[in-house]
């Protein structure tokens, strides 16, 4: 497209050109911004531990590239697993030196809805070890119908994965003494 970066922008607009979708000016896409939000780890229903990549939008975007960074010595990533709003989409993903990318597409022009916060995907982690680690998303990138970059705002870009507790705790309130409220943090060894 000209922009300097090869990118999933690209990737759609060739598949475009090879469908014969391209238009010569661009048509209206999502109405504002794709709004990305990376999950609390989540126990799926087969044991996985995962965190789950969220996104809001209106209107339709038709691929979108993520790239995430996280230490390899205290996390380790599984193959994403895409939720129904991916139905129908190509998913690709790379790990290497600590940097995962991911690119989602379609090779027949199929387009992703998602209109309120939902999960796109989920990610499988495991900790090494028993210490803790951050996943952090480093790079978005949306593509709507028309190969057109959309805008993006982050809600929260970055995960910490540790173990859970051994043991259930209950901590000593915040502040103390405290008026009118005051926070009192737990722990519970199971979901």
């Amino acid at each position: 497209n000209g922009d300097g970066d090869i990118n999933i922008l690209d990737a759609v607009r060739v598949i475009n050109i090879i469908l014969g979708n391209a238009t010569a000016k661009p048509v209206a896409g999502p109405a504002g911004p794709v709004w990305v939000d990376m999950g609390d780890l989540q126990v799926l229903t087969d044991g996985q531990t995962a965190v789950p990549i969220r996104a809001q939008f209106d209107g339709a975007v038709a691929g979108l590239q993520l790239t995430l960074t996280y230490d390899p010595a205290l996390i380790s990533l599984g193959e994403v697993l895409p939720s129904v709003h991916l139905d129908g989409m190509t998913i690709e993903q790379h790990a290497s030196d600590g940097t995962l990318r991911l690119l989602v597409y379609s090779i027949d022009g199929r387009t992703i809805q998602a209109s309120s916060l939902g999960t796109l995907l989920n990610l499988p982690v495991e900790l090494i070890g028993r210490t803790s680690g951050d996943i952090a998303i480093s790079q978005v990138v949306f593509a709507d119908p028309q190969a057109q970059s959309v805008p993006v705002t982050m809600l929260n870009s970055s995960v910490k994965v540790s173990a859970a507790p051994a043991a259930f705790a209950l901590m000593a309130n915040s502040p103390n003494p405290f008026n009118p409220s005051t926070q009192i943090a737990y722990d519970v060894p199971q979901q």
